[in-house]
């Protein structure tokens, strides 16, 4: 084909070329048999936009955090791209940037958990209904609960933590409301268009801080700190709006915040280094909790 088109080329350039362009797109050989075979590795993306080393480097280390947080079902597709910045990164393994991934890793500063089980098919249905305004009937059950049959009219996806959320509302009702998409049992997308409520924009719901779940008005929150604790703070707030300083003999401090599940847990992670002072309710809420913890224990 080439020498009929006027390119007077070798068949040994022919392979070095394409040996030379495997370094940087996802093409193979099958060198089991003669002649060679050369073909695009499977899923992967047939685009022909090289990958820059710095992409490479990139992808590479962005890996090791996604793999952590995304549900197989969603790093399968970019499956392809990552295996393809480590080729790059194979072929460029004496180039000092290129060997910067083997010494930069991710490590959580909280108690990692695993992505929860998805299945591809409703991962599918919830995608295609968000791309093309269509409404999807699922089977939905919370922990322990029975499977309930609803309509919804997906709004938007949420990844929060290793957990992915569908924001949607639920015929006939609407407001948004989330729905873990690990606890749908099924999926089917309709023919029918999706009803969303007017005016909705996914960045100023999150604003709103329903993904952070309770009553997420803005307190003041006030306690005793550790030493440790208060560095840590210092260096690491919990709040744009926050001081610590030390009278009367503690560390004090004084943050304005979200009223939260996620402020609740990770005021009693901390244990003996943090004492809450005010809001009253929350200073309530975490004794009754730390009471109820001790007497479980005394069991």
């Amino acid at each position: 084909w080439l020498k009929d088109n006027g390119h007077k080329v070798s068949k040994r350039t022919v392979e070095r070329d394409l040996n030379e362009l495997s370094r940087t797109f996802a093409i193979t050989c099958n060198n089991q048999a003669m002649p060679y075979l050369w073909y695009w590795v499977k899923d992967a993306h047939l685009d022909l936009q090289s990958v820059e080393l710095s992409d490479a480097v990139s992808l590479a280390l962005a890996e090791q955090l996604l793999k952590q947080m995304l549900p197989k079902s969603m790093l399968k597709v970019l499956a392809p791209k990552f295996a393809q910045s480590r080729k790059k990164l194979s072929a460029l393994n004496n180039n000092p940037m290129a060997r910067l991934s083997d010494k930069v890793r991710y490590f959580p500063t909280h108690l990692e958990l695993r992505p929860p089980s998805l299945k591809e098919e409703i991962v599918e249905a919830v995608q295609k209904g968000l791309v093309e305004h269509r409404q999807i009937k699922v089977s939905y059950a919370r922990f322990n609960d029975r499977a309930k049959e609803m309509t919804l009219n997906p709004l938007g996806l949420v990844q929060r933590g290793p957990v992915p959320y569908l924001i949607a509302t639920a015929e006939p009702h609407i407001d948004p409301r989330i729905f873990a998409i690990h606890r749908f049992g099924s999926a089917t997308l309709t023919n029918e268009r999706s009803n969303p409520p007017k005016d909705f924009g996914l960045d100023e719901y999150l604003e709103t801080g329903a993904f952070h779940f309770g009553a997420c008005g803005t307190i003041q929150l006030k306690a005793h700190l550790s030493e440790s604790l208060a560095s840590y703070l210092t260096e690491t707030p919990i709040s744009e709006k926050q001081k610590i300083a030390y009278r009367e003999n503690a560390w004090a401090l004084e943050a304005e915040v979200q009223d939260t599940w996620q402020l609740q847990f990770w005021i009693l992670s901390k244990g003996a280094d943090i004492t809450v002072l005010s809001p009253k309710g929350i200073k309530d809420d975490i004794v009754n909790t730390l009471k109820l913890a001790v007497k479980n224990y005394a069991k």
